[in-house]
């Protein structure tokens, strides 16, 4: 059961949509954290947020 979670929690994180013409795509796991054309539209879809970046504080204390 857990390599089946595994491999869906994987899949989820390399989603991205569109911001243009909002359709979904997913990208290999070593453009994670760059950012790729969409391949409908052409228009840049920027790098998804890691998981420890979401909630991440600064020293001034904005998040």
């Amino acid at each position: 059961m857990f390599p089946f979670y595994a491999v869906i929690k994987t899949i989820i994180g390399l989603k991205r949509i569109c911001p243009e013409c909002n359709k979904a795509q997913v990208v290999k796991p070593s453009q994670k954290r760059v950012s790729v054309p969409c391949r409908f539209c052409e228009a840049m879809i920027p790098a998804s947020e890691s998981e420890g970046d979401k909630n991440q504080e600064y020293p001034d204390g904005t998040e």
